[in-house]
Parts: structure tokens; C-alpha cells; sequence
């Protein structure tokens, strides 16, 4: 799983804490059964765009499973 946070401004912020957030409302709309599916998490922050904004993309993984 590849996320990129887009800040709404330049306040400090730390990008893990940003993950649990992403993970459980992805569960929650059913993207996939439980977060412990992922293998793989990247992270980067991207440039300022109000009122900001998340971009996840989603791989399938070696087995063949395909998780959304």
C-alpha cells in the first residue's frame, strides 16, 4: 500500500500517526477484510493542497491475492 498525505498547510506533522486513520476507515468501507493483510506500507508526503487530502494506492500481492 503506497499513501500520499497532501498537508492543507505547513504545520508539523508526523506521518505515521497518519496510517492508523487510513488503515481502519479502508477496513471500514471494506477495501479489505483486516489491515493485518498488508504487507507493505510507503508513505510520503506530498505539497500543500487545501483542505488536504489522502491518495492510497493499492497493489495486489505475489500470492495472487488481490486485496481491493
Amino acid at each position: 500500500m503506497r499513501v500520499t498525505a497532501y498537508p492543507p498547510d505547513r504545520r508539523r506533522r508526523d506521518l505515521d500517526n497518519l496510517f492508523k486513520g487510513v488503515l481502519d476507515a479502508l477496513e471500514k468501507e471494506e477495501i479489505f477484510l483486516n489491515d493485518n493483510q498488508i504487507d507493505h506500507l510507503e508513505i510520503t508526503r506530498g505539497e500543500i493542497i487545501k483542505p488536504g487530502s489522502v491518495h492510497v494506492i493499492i497493489k495486489e500481492t505475489d500470492s495472487g491475492e488481490t486485496l481491493s
